[in-house]
């Protein structure tokens, strides 16, 4: 019984032992493979698993832990490793240095090239969608296709659209007034802002880029092009003044936008939902109407008739009715292209004058949203004041810029047009050369 005790002892000692031996090859093995990033399950051909035994590879057993004595000569001793390919950063075991490889190649000119002729292809699809609109981007002309509705009567709008005001328009536009509004913006004019009334009630008229109106049609199998105040008299059947419109925009209430909803194009009275409207006040009021149709130099109605605008170059500026408020993809705050933050935002709101109406915030995508909800706090504290959240695709070349804070005088001198500017030169009808309007009702009638 003795002797079988002793060989039991010596058998679990033994097997306790190899155990050991076994868990130090592991050991080994995974030391070698976080060194040289070879791995034992998918070994690479050049260097073949080691068939021979296990007990000549030198190991260090004390009490059970086992540790390789050099995981690193065995890695030395083998052939070298083909390259292998990575599919994230690269680790330099020699300086700690991670290189991050490109991710997309530059493209080559015919690349380039290509995707030019993606983007103009693209937008010469966009302009085939605006059905009744021409958009000439190189004479900066749009051109409306529409048809003599009215020649007699109290006009409120000189052309309207979506089968709205006929009873108070000469021209109706097949074209929607949102893709109207578009194609203005297309050949790169930016809207001003419509008519308003303060808080105390004084009146704010239309302001924005000056436009000219033309209207062009057949008659007696000949083209005839006129301005559109030659279809027009004043309140006392006087000939109108040439006037010139201004790019004041519609907005969109509620999903809807409001020109739609209106009809009003391009109008001689004023409204807040006008696409183009007079840069004077211009009332609705049926009993105190501007402007009336001249009825025998209107063709009969039905008539087609193309409306051509054409900016002039010039700009009726208006009071400051709103600012913009930038946070670009580095965190960078401005406020009207000067450094700010929500705290200054919240000062300077709390010493505005009583022209501002709106704050637009222009964030960047990769801007962090904390700045952008504090910024709406902010604007949230103040009832009058509405707010608008927009993206800013290109913080380097197409940041929005304020407007200048520059008002209308009141009773501004008419333009000096006896040397036409080199936009009116080309413009059509530009034999006829034109005093601007006068911002003020009295002349105009």
């Amino acid at each position: 019984m003795a002797k079988c005790s002793i060989l039991l002892r010596r058998l679990r000692r033994t097997a306790f032992i190899a155990l050991g031996v076994a868990a130090g090859l592991v050991a080994g093995w995974m030391v070698a493979d976080m060194i040289t990033g070879t791995s034992l399950a998918n070994p690479p051909a050049s260097s073949p698993v080691s068939t021979e035994p296990q007990a000549e590879a030198t190991m260090g057993v004390t009490g059970g832990q086992v540790a390789a004595e050099s995981g690193t000569a065995a890695a030395a001793e083998s052939p070298t490793e083909p390259a292998k390919t990575h599919h994230g950063p690269e680790i330099n075991p020699g300086n700690d240095t991670i290189v991050t490889p490109t991710r997309e190649a530059p493209k080559t000119d015919v690349e380039a090239e290509a995707t030019e002729r993606e983007a103009e292809a693209a937008e010469q699809q966009l302009l085939r969608n605006l059905p009744g609109i021409v958009v000439n981007r190189q004479a900066k002309t749009v051109t409306l296709e529409g048809s003599v509705c009215l020649r007699e009567g109290m006009l409120e709008l000189f052309a309207t659209a979506s089968g709205m005001r006929q009873h108070e328009s000469i021209v109706h536009l097949k074209a929607r007034p949102l893709n109207i509004q578009l194609a203005l913006l297309l050949i790169g004019l930016q809207s001003g802002n419509g008519i308003m009334w303060t808080d105390d009630g004084e009146f704010l008229p239309a302001a924005g880029p000056e436009v000219r109106v033309f209207v062009e049609y057949e008659k007696d199998g000949r083209k005839v092009r006129v301005e559109a105040h030659e279809w027009m008299n004043n309140a006392f059947d006087e000939p109108a003044k040439p006037q010139k419109w201004v790019f004041a925009g519609s907005e969109t209430i509620d999903d809807q936008f409001m020109a739609d909803t209106e009809g009003t194009v391009i109008t001689v009275s004023n409204f807040a939902s006008a696409i183009l409207d007079l840069p004077f006040e211009s009332t609705t009021s049926n009993d105190q109407l501007v402007f009336k149709a001249r009825t025998d130099a209107i063709p009969p109605i039905g008539t087609a008739v193309n409306v051509i605008l054409q900016p002039t170059g010039k700009v009726v500026a208006g009071k400051k009715l709103t600012w913009i408020y930038v946070i670009d993809k580095d965190n960078k705050v401005t406020l009207e292209g000067q450094p700010s933050s929500p705290e200054e935002l919240a000062a300077k709101l709390e010493k505005r004058d009583k022209y501002l109406r709106k704050v637009e915030i222009f964030a960047h995508p990769k801007s962090q949203m904390e700045h952008t909800f504090a910024a709406m706090k902010v604007i949230g504290n103040f009832a009058s004041i509405r707010m608008q959240i927009l993206p800013l695709m290109d913080v380097d070349s197409q940041q929005p810029q304020p407007a200048a804070d520059e008002s209308p005088a009141e009773s501004p001198a008419p333009a000096d047009d006896s040397s036409p500017s080199s936009d009116e030169s080309s413009a059509p009808g530009s034999d006829a050369t034109a005093p601007a309007a006068d911002n003020s009702r009295q002349s105009e009638q």
